[in-house]
């Protein structure tokens, strides 16, 4: 992770979650809980789970409630490159007891070992990695044969009047978002922008995954990628 990007999460560490729940509705909370859906539905009890940059750990929380509810046990582990965005994790893990492993480490070069993990997740870091491809390469890297990865993040909509309407909302949550700081509001506006979903997957073909499945969440903002790990 660049530097640039470092200093945009921690310098709105502390008000990333309340921003993100006021500028979504709240939608942001049933985007990560389908995502974690999905992710138990595709483990087995006893399975290993990484969650990459984590954040402030709601995905990976959302992982924990969704696998107890539905009576599996599985290992889930948290990493994320940003210690103050970690750090509010940590705090939300530690209220309410999850068993939750964290772990500050860069999602595009960890330290676990290959196939380690049966089961990949992220929620809205794909447009903060520095390169995707390496990204890719390290998920395949440690998840294992026929494992998947399943992977929320946000692109523009090209329906005219859906972008229309999202070029002026997000010109508002820059406004709104200047007063914690104006810098990483337009950073995270503009990699909404700039964000090439195609490129993506391509990649994503290229390093070997299969069964890749695309579909757009409620909003049609976000969107959520499954795919398979094929070695």
């Amino acid at each position: 992770m660049s530097d640039y990007i470092f200093n945009v999460f921690r310098n709105i560490h502390k008000r990333y979650d309340l921003m993100n729940h006021l500028f979504s509705l709240n939608i942001d909370k049933l985007w990560r809980d389908e995502a974690a859906k999905k992710a138990v539905s595709l483990t087995n009890s006893n399975a290993r789970v990484i969650d990459v940059a984590t954040g402030t750990g709601d995905l990976a929380i959302s992982l924990y409630k969704h696998a107890k509810s539905s009576g599996k046990i599985i290992d889930i582990y948290a990493i994320d490159i940003n210690p103050y965005m970690l750090s509010i994790a940590k705090s939300k893990i530690a209220k309410y007891k999850y068993n939750i492993n964290i772990e500050i480490a860069d999602a595009e070069n960890t330290r676990y070992e290959d196939s380690y993990f049966d089961l990949l997740t992220s929620a809205f870091a794909l447009r903060n990695f520095d390169h995707l491809d390496s990204f890719a390469e390290e998920a395949k890297r440690i998840v294992k044969d026929k494992g998947y990865v399943v992977l929320i993040d946000m692109a523009m909509p090209k329906n005219g009047l859906a972008k229309a309407f999202f070029e002026g909302y997000f010109d508002f949550i820059v406004k709104a978002g200047s007063l914690i700081n104006k810098n990483s509001y337009l950073w995270l506006t503009e990699s909404v922008r700039k964000f090439d979903v195609e490129r993506f997957i391509n990649i994503l073909k290229s390093k070997g995954f299969d069964n890749i499945s695309y579909k757009e969440l409620l909003t049609r903002l976000t969107f959520m990628i499954t795919a398979r790990v094929n070695k």
